[in-house]
Formats: structure tokens, sequence, C-alpha cells
């Protein structure tokens, strides 16, 4: 990105798909526009295609172009950016790492969502079963991809989005609406995972969770 170039980054108050996209403009010190929108006036806004082709955010423009679909976004910042690794073999891992959130980072936030509509019993039966099956299985492959990893962040020796989603993962497991839900499972099989993700929460990543527009306040 040029420094004299006009971005802005449309998207609800909750962090959500816009938790990466954020997260890279601010750690990277871009001037852009975060423009926050409203439910009830995402409902009467005017969506002209061309900015809002499938009609929804996030949508990120730059210098009057607009880009649409958030991981489409991401990869585009993270090019743009240098987010995206020093090589395809890095570029390979940085993807197999973030696609592990539709194993189960959806299923847990699908979990939150219909949570208020279930018996208690199938409440405690589906929370059984994401902290004694599905949290064992993935922490165990994030945690011995990151104690194998060659260099000083999770692929090779510069920040990635792969950091990105050690410290999404950290928000989301040890959110205070999970209320501590998730952290003996989190602790037990990716303790070394979570201690690095944690501190790229408090240094790295300090730009975007302390002094830029990550929303303290959204459960995910």
């Amino acid at each position: 990105m040029d420094k004299n170039d006009k971005i802005t980054f449309t998207y609800f108050a909750g962090n959500g798909k816009g938790f990466f996209a954020r997260c890279m403009l601010d750690v990277s010190k871009t001037p852009y526009t975060n423009k926050v929108v409203t439910y009830e006036e995402w409902e009467k806004m005017d969506k002209p295609i061309n900015t809002y082709e499938y009609g929804f955010l996030p949508v990120l423009e730059v210098n009057g172009k607009a880009y649409s679909q958030a991981k489409a976004i991401d990869i585009f910042l993270a090019q743009k950016l240098g987010f995206l690794g020093s090589n395809a073999e890095e570029e390979y891992e940085i993807n197999n790492i973030l696609n592990t959130q539709e194993d189960f980072i959806i299923p847990i936030i699908k979990f939150f969502t219909s949570a208020p509509n279930l018996s208690k019993e199938e409440t405690e039966k589906q929370l059984k079963n994401i902290n004694e099956e599905l949290l064992p299985w993935i922490l165990a492959v994030l945690e011995r991809k990151f104690v194998n990893r060659k260099g000083k962040y999770y692929v090779g020796d510069k920040v990635s989005l792969a950091d990105i989603y050690m410290a999404a993962v950290h928000c989301v497991l040890f959110s205070k609406h999970c209320n501590k839900m998730f952290e003996a499972a989190c602790l037990k099989h990716a303790p070394k995972f979570f201690e690095f993700a944690a501190n790229l929460i408090t240094k790295e990543f300090k730009d975007y969770f302390v002094n830029g527009n990550f929303n303290k306040e959204s459960p995910y």
C-alpha cells in the first residue's frame, strides 16, 4: 500500500469477519477510515452493486475501488502489507493454519448462537463434545505446528496472518463471554500456542488490541 492511498474499511462494530483486516491495517500503521455500520443503518442503506456486489459486509475500498468477500480481502491485504509469508511454502502453511477455523472456530460460534434455544441437556452435551473431542483434536495439531515451527513466529521470521489467527483463536476461546468454558482444554492441549498468542496480543499486536479498532465488547 502507498501512504497516499485512500482506504476505507466498512463493517459492523463486532470483530467477526473484520478481525484480520482491521488488525493488519492497525499493526502495519496503514492510514485508513474504519467505517462502523449499525445493523439498523445497514438495513436502510443504499447498496450499489459496484460497492456491495454481494450485498453484505465487509467491504474494503482503496482509491475508489471496492473489494468484497472477507477471505479475499484478508488475502489481498496480507499480500499488500506483507503478512502472507516470504515464499510459496510459507504461504501454503499460513493458509493451512487459517483453514482450521472452518474445523473448530465456526462450530464453536454456532454453538453460542444456538445455545439460547437449546435445552440444558443438549447444551451440556455439545459443550462436552467441544471440550473432550473437538478441541483436543484440533489444538493438538496447532500446538504441534507451533512447537515444530522454523522461525521466530508461527510461520517464518516475520509476523503473518498465522500469528493474527493465533491471536483470534485466543480471543474467541478466552473471551469473557466464554466464561472459562474452554480454558482448561486450551491450556492442556496447546499451552505453548496460547502462551505465544497472549504475548502477541500485548506486544506485536498492541496497536490493534490496545490502541486500535479491536472491539473489546464483541464476543467474537
